[in-house]
């Protein structure tokens, strides 16, 4: 029974020590409290590679003359891409539609009316290359070619490149969190004394260089300029802290 009684009685410990032990998450008399933060980590990188997205757009009377006059001048636009020095394999098709369009008008009597004008034939194909000095090159070839119908130019990163950067992002956006809790912990006299939950959220934003399709005329001359802006890759986590009184103050 002397024994027993001796560990419940520990004279040797000091108030300081007692404290210590009797934290309010440990000692049960309190919960707790939390303080959610989110913490971000940007990167700007130099882009790898460019996606170009062009085609061509026919109208004909009849569907197979608006495919056959399609495919001849899309065949002659990769033609000229390739002739540039491009992989085939840097070209695929993107989509293929083929609708009829009608024409609006009034008639005499104030009638509104539709006349069929013909097939709408579009055949969009991407060029995904690494050689990005060769962007206007393949604008301006494309275009004298036959290509009608230029929608977007992305330049962007690998996809290994944005796992890996974007992985070494987050130990960032987490310190950035923990340093932003601790800002505001200061003034109120308490501390991180655990972590509650950790949400990782990478994302990116990749610019995009857009090219209206009525601006052909831009590609009429070699070397149209065209400029690579980095492209901005970022990490966000959200970070719920446990937070207790800071005893050492």
């Amino acid at each position: 029974m002397k024994d027993h009684m001796m560990m419940f009685d520990m004279p040797f410990m000091s108030g300081y020590d007692m404290m210590m032990f009797d934290m309010p998450f440990m000692g049960g008399h309190a919960t707790p409290g939390t303080i959610t933060v989110a913490g971000t980590a940007t990167a700007s990188v130099e882009p790898e590679r460019v996606v170009i997205t062009m085609g061509v757009e026919t109208v004909r009377p009849t569907a197979s003359a608006a495919l056959a006059e399609n495919s001849e001048l899309l065949d002659m636009a990769v033609n000229s891409v390739v002739s540039l020095g491009i992989p085939i394999d840097d070209i695929a098709t993107s989509r293929i539609t083929i609708h009829p369009e009608y024409d609006t008008h009034y008639d005499v009597d104030g009638q509104h009316r539709q006349t069929f004008a013909g097939y709408n034939v579009r055949n969009i194909i991407m060029v995904n290359t690494d050689q990005i000095n060769m962007t206007a090159a393949i604008l301006d070839t494309a275009v004298q070619a036959g290509v009608n119908n230029v929608e977007s130019v992305q330049f962007t990163v690998s996809d290994d490149t944005k796992i890996r950067i974007q992985e070494s992002l987050i130990e960032t956006a987490v310190l950035n969190a923990k340093h932003q809790a601790y800002l505001a912990l200061k003034p109120l006299q308490h501390n991180i004394i655990g972590v509650e939950d950790v949400t990782v959220d990478p994302s990116s934003g990749a610019p995009l260089e857009r090219i209206s399709a009525n601006l052909f005329d831009a590609f009429a001359s070699i070397a149209t300029p065209i400029f690579t802006p980095d492209e901005d890759l970022s990490a966000t986590v959200l970070v719920t802290f446990l937070i207790g009184p800071d005893y050492y103050e």
